[in-house]
């Protein structure tokens, strides 16, 4: 049984290019999926996104006209084992479930998605529910991203920017045939607001025809040999590909002025809380009040290799003794949260890369 009825809410769905969407981050990702030509979507019930399987579920009418697939899944397992329509064929699915409980439930399947790879664009919606207000143990999502080599999408808590990285996710996922993974915490889930609307698509390429047009291909099945051929195409193939696609179509954002000499690295859902904290006035445990404008750039991604943009700290010592310490504190936290040899620039991604520790990973590591 749904938790609330979104039955009047959904019809927002139906708007076009042109018009602004207004409402709760949920059903802003419903209209970004729509908006993405997707094909099926399913799900398990749970906080905070729970919503999200009661907005499909009263939507049958918009997804029906669309014709798009959706199912309510008897757990995590099963939901990620709606994504394998996508291996063989480019069916444009998303799922959504729990974390980190729930992606447990899902592993097994996630693992053997990730490692035959996908032809079709494929999205799995975390439902973030770490820090305060949290309902289960403090755990996060990032290490099953980086055990199976999936990329991790980690949107700001806007509107927009979580609309525009579902689409570049289903891009990014054909592109470089890896699902993707993209969390959204509680806040983000129900907060309020608005983004420009595109026209929704109907599929390329859909369930029914998939059904009539049946393919197999024996290379994509999860069993030996094939699955070390797997493994060498994780690195060699769609690492680099998805390294090419953020770098190229600048997924990480750009905040900030490009030159400067102190900066912060700090992924999309924390960026709130982030800006929040280095805008106001804070004290030192010496009792010093600091005033500090941290105003973060870019990151970029150079041939696999961590390249960092520049931005200025404007910093103010607002109290009396040693106006040089005031631009020495800022400076050496944010030299400690670069990674080794970076300089010591502000950043701020939107979306990072979760997978092995030489390149992707460093990306990763931001959080």
């Amino acid at each position: 049984m749904a938790e609330r009825s979104f039955a009047r809410e959904v019809e927002y769905l139906r708007l076009g290019a042109g018009d602004t969407f207004r409402g709760e981050g949920i059903l802003a990702i419903t209209k970004a999926l729509l908006q993405s030509g997707v094909a099926y979507v399913g799900g398990y019930q749970g906080s905070p996104i729970s919503h999200l399987m009661d907005v499909l579920a009263d939507a049958k009418e918009v997804l029906d006209e669309l014709g798009v697939v959706f199912q309510s899944s008897a757990n995590e397992a099963a939901a990620a084992a709606m994504l394998s329509a996508s291996v063989m064929y480019p069916l444009r699915g998303a799922v959504a479930w729990k974390s980190t409980v729930g992606t447990n439930v899902a592993a097994d399947a996630l693992a053997n998605l990730a490692s035959g790879g996908v032809t079709g664009g494929t999205i799995v919606i975390v439902g973030e529910d770490y820090g305060e207000g949290s309902s289960i143990m403090q755990e996060r999502t990032h290490a099953f991203a980086m055990k199976s080599q999936m990329w991790l999408l980690d949107p700001r808590p806007d509107h927009q920017c979580i609309v525009n990285l579902i689409e570049k996710g289903f891009e990014l996922s054909e592109v470089s045939n890896t699902p993707v993974m993209l969390e959204v915490r509680v806040r983000a889930c129900h907060m309020r607001g608005s983004f420009a609307c595109k026209d929704n698509v109907r599929p390329a390429h859909t369930i029914k025809d998939a059904l009539n047009n049946p393919k197999r291909d024996v290379g994509r099945i999860v069993l030996p040999p094939a699955t070390y051929e797997h493994e060498q195409e994780k690195i060699k193939t769609r690492l680099p590909a998805a390294i090419a696609f953020v770098r190229d179509t600048r997924l990480n954002e750009w905040m900030g002025p490009k030159q400067g000499k102190v900066g912060i690295i700090s992924g999309g859902g924390t960026w709130l809380p982030f800006s929040r904290t280095f805008s106001s006035t804070t004290r030192t445990p010496s009792g010093r009040r600091w005033m500090s404008a941290m105003r973060p750039s870019t990151l970029m991604l150079n041939s696999g290799r961590l390249s960092v943009g520049a931005a200025r700290s404007a910093v103010r010592h607002v109290a009396r003794p040693n106006p040089n310490a005031a631009a020495t504190m800022p400076m050496q936290s944010a030299r400690a949260l670069l990674p080794a040899g970076a300089s010591t620039t502000a950043t701020h991604p939107a979306a990072a890369i979760a997978g092995p520790s030489h390149s992707a990973g460093s990306t990763g590591s931001s959080k």
